[in-house]
């Protein structure tokens, strides 16, 4: 079905009273406008939350294949160096392949560049459009309010008195007759009607909320990048999880200030912090070079303290590392999710409410403002750290240091099944050492003229363990070795080497007996 173009029509007369009550129900929240606007904000919060995880993963894996190809590269250096030292200091060309993997290299990032200045713009497109979403009730709230003040102006206008012309008295009739007086009462009677003017088309609700939402896209664009993105939290979350995958590791540089974000797009200069320092110091030493040197001092632990930052991996309601932390507005703190909602469930603390609800409160009667206060409650709780009060409203995911915790737990993961094989190895050594110990009270005495045990090495006790592998096959019953008539003693015979220095026992005589 073909879309039809909306052409907007002139009022012939203001809105009346049913057609005002309609459009105040526009900017109620209850009625189905405010749902479907709460349907959009949801939209909007779910692909904002898409394109940061993805932007995510796309940088992740584009650092993973620049360690690789670092790795990769260091590696064919090497293996150079070993070909031209076995060929005698000849030349081997290889740089062929060298230039194909550089320049694979090389578009994948560009390519993965390209891919993120792309989420960036949609990012910003979201954020625009969140904006104006926000703005829409109060254009509403406009164009309401302009067609009520315009049909009271039209009904005050309609309902005015307006003077009647001066009656003309005839010449020719006297005076005191009565029906010349009962006919110029007639033409002094004030009118008190009048025909409905027809609205300006200016003055139209729909040309009211197209010239708000103009206005309004008009301010929004007016403003800086910086003004803009930096300082909303979804672009700051955006921004966080970028820099994060860029610069993934507890050695990473710390992230550069929101004022720096976008200083390139809008052409202004970059001032990095050390040259900042530097030309604050040069200024302040020709005033007093002692004061000077401990700012300086004080510089250089503030820097030392931002490198050294710590971050924090347990909730502090759970005591458990995060799963899906949220960070609250007003005091940076950040808890599980979960946690914080269940404390926000059994609150018995409330906010207090904004003037506009305290407006709406006063036009309900006694019968209605309990029900509606009941419905604008808002549980609050105190922060756990700093007891700043906050709301649900407060609390904005944190998928920055949700990837932070996850790496972390990784990387102590596997460190801990790294130093558990480790310990396995260890234990085994020390079993071994242990059994050693044992045999060597079963040996013979070291008489003064022999020559001292030497210790166990690792290649001894690898050797024990390879015996320690064969010594089920090796062992035969002592049963199947005893003579008629004497009784079995139940310990198990190893076969020995027929050069052993040991004299032949008997029970190796019967065994090579039996084995014949």
């Amino acid at each position: 079905m073909a879309s039809t173009t909306f052409e907007p029509q002139p009022l012939a007369a203001p809105l009346d009273d049913r057609s005002l009550a309609l459009l105040e129900d526009l900017v109620s929240r209850d009625r189905p406008l405010g749902v479907r606007e709460k349907k959009l904000h949801d939209f909007l919060v779910t692909a904002v939350d898409q394109l940061t995880e993805v932007t995510g993963k796309l940088n992740d894996r584009a650092y993973e294949r620049r360690v690789r190809h670092e790795r990769e590269r260091a590696r064919r250096r090497q293996q150079q160096q070993q070909q031209q030292q076995q060929e005698d200091g000849g030349d081997v060309d290889t740089s062929t392949n060298d230039d194909e993997a550089e320049v694979a290299h090389e578009q994948f990032q560009q390519k993965v560049e390209t891919l993120t200045a792309k989420m960036d713009l949609s990012i910003r497109a979201i954020i625009d459009d969140q904006v104006w979403l926000e703005g829409l009730p109060a254009a509403l709230r406009h164009v309401v309010t302009a067609a009520r003040n315009a049909a009271s102006e039209t009904q005050q206008m309609q309902t005015q008195p307006t003077p009647s012309p001066t009656p003309v008295q005839s010449t020719g009739r006297s005076p005191d007759d009565g029906h010349n007086d009962d006919a110029s009462g007639r033409e002094r009677k004030p009118a008190t009607q009048r025909q409905p003017t027809a609205v300006q088309p200016s003055e139209t609700p729909h040309e009211l909320l197209a010239a708000a939402l103009q206005e309004q896209s008009r301010e929004w664009a007016s403003k800086t990048l910086t003004e803009r993105y930096a300082h909303n939290n979804d672009y700051k979350g955006f921004y966080r999880v970028l820099y994060d995958a860029k610069h993934p590791g507890e050695a990473a540089p710390p992230m550069p200030n929101e004022r720096l974000w976008f200083a390139a797009e809008e052409g202004r200069e970059l001032i990095s912090t050390q040259q900042r320092s530097r030309h604050d110091s040069g200024r302040d030493e020709e005033g007093d070079e002692e004061n000077d040197n401990d700012d300086d001092d004080d510089d250089d632990d503030d820097e030392i303290e931002i490198a050294s930052e710590r971050v924090r991996i347990k909730c502090p309601i759970t005591l458990l590392p995060y799963v899906d932390p949220v960070t609250s507005l007003r005091c940076n703190h950040s808890y599980e999710k979960s946690a914080i909602q269940s404390m926000l469930e059994t609150a018995q603390d409330h906010a207090p409410f904004t003037p506009e609800q305290l407006a709406e409160l006063d036009r309900l009667d006694r019968r209605d403002r309990p029900r509606r206060e009941r419905q604008m409650r808002v549980p609050q709780v105190k922060c756990p750290e700093c007891n700043l009060p906050l709301t649900a409203a407060d609390l904005k995911p944190n998928p920055a240091l949700r990837r932070r915790v996850q790496r972390l737990l990784e990387s102590a993961r596997r460190n801990q099944e790294r130093d558990i094989a480790t310990s396995d190895v260890d234990q085994d050594d020390e079993e071994d050492d242990a059994e050693d110990m044992v045999r060597g009270t079963q040996r013979r005495p070291v008489g003064l003229g022999s020559s001292p045990v030497p210790p166990s090495s690792a290649a001894t006790r690898r050797s024990v363990r390879e015996a320690k592998r064969e010594r089920p096959s090796s062992v035969i019953p002592q049963t199947q070795l005893s003579r008629p008539g004497t009784a079995p003693s139940g310990t198990p015979s190893r076969l020995r080497h027929a050069a052993s220095a040991r004299p032949r026992s008997a029970i190796l005589d019967v065994e090579e007996d039996d084995l014949a």
